[in-house]
């Protein structure tokens, strides 16, 4: 889970439209903050220009299909929405077969 975990609020607070109703975004940040592991940022000297990216394994695209419905709706709501990849991260300072945490000068 990261920090407190992901939380309504956070959707609230940049407006997201109310298509995402609260218990569908419930649902889907507690399967996120359930089935998805927190690198161990408390447990890092990491900069803080690391950013995490998902893998393109099994397990990450999981997590990353549990995205595509609330990146919809904001799409749908005008809200600008990106995917960044890349195929050679900078520095990685954390794996697992999620995810990455990588040093970034970029991000």
């Amino acid at each position: 889970m990261y920090g407190s975990g992901w939380q309504l609020a956070d959707l609230e607070r940049i407006g997201a439209p109310s298509a995402l109703s609260e218990d569908h975004v419930k649902v889907l940040f507690d399967r996120l903050n359930n089935e998805l592991p927190c690198p161990p940022f408390s447990l890092s000297n990491w900069d803080a220009c690391c950013v995490c990216c998902f893998k393109d394994t099994p397990p990450a695209q999981v997590c990353i299909s549990v995205f595509r419905d609330p990146v919809a709706i904001l799409e749908d709501a005008d809200f600008d929405v990106g995917t960044l990849t890349t195929e050679r991260p900078e520095t990685i300072v954390s794996e697992d077969d999620y995810q990455i945490v990588a040093k970034s000068g970029k991000y």
